[in-house]
């Protein structure tokens, strides 16, 4: 996390996981698609290494736009 907060633009960070598939998503959230764009490449190195670390598999990157964001009070 650390990382992540130094890096121009970052805005947050959502994880999901499933305990029963052992499946986990994580969403990164940025200011501006260059902001994105610029951490990139880190990103990926970072993603590689944690996944190595625990074992697990890296699948993919994809990126989206935000098109609703609503949290309740």
């Amino acid at each position: 996390m650390p990382w992540l907060r130094e890096s121009t633009g970052f805005r947050g960070l959502i994880r999901l996981a499933n305990a029963e598939t052992g499946k986990v998503l994580a969403i990164t959230l940025w200011a501006t698609e260059q902001d994105l764009d610029d951490s990139a490449e880190a990103a990926k190195r970072l993603t590689e290494l944690t996944a190595t670390g625990i074992g697990a598999s890296w699948i993919s990157v994809e990126n989206f736009e935000v098109s609703l964001f609503d949290v309740a009070p």
